[in-house]
């Protein structure tokens, strides 16, 4: 008994412990060729203005094309999508001046290879062309 009582205060230390930094899920949307390379590697790499784009991630992402819409991306960008954990001081939260939706931007140089376990990359419509 003396051991579970041991796991259970250290567990209730992390629980209510400010310096451990909240996670947040995240979803980033790609195009096959990228998730190519995601699953080859396990990185994303940054693209656009030397960021990792991403949304918080919540129940299912809807069709390709409504996540293209949503986010204002290209067509064949919303085809696929990778969910991992961020820590919430890796991220600035925006507003997309286009399309009014928030984003979780990655941008700190030294995040340009966020590692990524292969089971959560997901091609979501095989019979959809880019």
């Amino acid at each position: 008994m003396k051991i579970i009582s041991d796991y259970i205060s250290k567990f209730a230390i992390l629980l209510h412990n400010p310096a451990v930094p909240k996670t947040v899920r995240v979803r980033h949307f790609t195009n096959r060729k990228g998730m190519e390379c995601i699953r080859e590697t396990g990185i994303i790499r940054a693209g656009d203005q030397n960021r990792v784009f991403t949304v918080r991630a919540r129940g299912k992402p809807g069709s390709p094309r409504d996540v293209e819409r949503e986010f204002g991306i290209k067509r064949g960008r919303g085809n696929c999508y990778v969910e991992f954990d961020a820590s919430a001081d890796e991220f600035e939260v925006v507003k997309n001046p286009l399309t009014g939706s928030t984003e979780r931007v990655l941008q700190e140089m030294s995040f340009c290879g966020k590692e990524i376990p292969h089971s959560e990359a997901t091609d979501d419509n095989k019979g959809e062309s880019e």
